[in-house]
């Protein structure tokens, strides 16, 4: 049950939904062994449950049927609970470049790659003498939850590559993946 790695998630069908206290507070305030069955029940079987920093519940579902009845769920154990889909986990980025398509705008090439799965495109600009100007590559969001190897746009076959976003760098030893407590524990001077 569930998708293949490559099926588009319908807008019906999201397979990670967040459930949040809908008074604010920690999905721990509520029963949490009430919570379990009362989610264990919505959708059938044991889903994969994770406690969230935020103090909701990251559920992974495996049908639209689960998902339907996780979204009627209101209440567990007396406080009102929201289920709604996760913002990110149901989409993946992706980058493609050709300057075959610097003349397009995002909305015309957005409208030719949807049948692809595409959400959103954002062309990268550089500043060049103080001007904007568009580069040859295209951030993508895709509805799916794994990447395509390529889209095509018209004739142009271009290959898809995952979007990664640059590393955080300590802000006193410039290192990548640092902290201050590690700069601080090997002596690296501050800077």
């Amino acid at each position: 049950m569930g998708l293949a790695p490559d099926e588009t998630v319908p807008a019906s069908y999201a397979k990670y939904v967040i459930l949040k206290s809908a008074v604010g507070r920690s999905v721990l305030d509520i029963d949490v062994f009430y919570l379990h069955h009362a989610i264990a029940s919505a959708c059938g079987q044991e889903p994969k449950i994770c406690f969230q920093r935020d103090g909701s519940l990251l559920v992974e579902v495996s049908s639209p049927e689960e998902r339907s009845r996780l979204l009627n769920m209101t209440s567990a154990s007396g406080p009102a609970v929201t289920c709604v889909p996760h913002d990110t986990v149901n989409h993946c980025k992706g980058v493609i470049s050709s300057r075959d398509l610097l003349r397009y705008s995002e909305a015309q090439m957005l409208e030719e790659l949807r049948s692809s799965g595409v959400v959103t495109v954002q062309c990268l600009h550089m500043e060049i003498e103080g001007i904007l100007t568009p580069t040859p590559t295209l951030f993508l969001t895709f509805d799916k939850l794994t990447l395509p190897m390529s889209v095509k746009l018209a004739w142009l076959s271009l290959p898809v590559k995952p979007y990664l976003l640059t590393p955080k760098r300590c802000f006193h030893c410039r290192a990548e993946r640092s902290s201050q407590v590690i700069a601080e524990a090997d002596g690296s001077p501050l800077v």
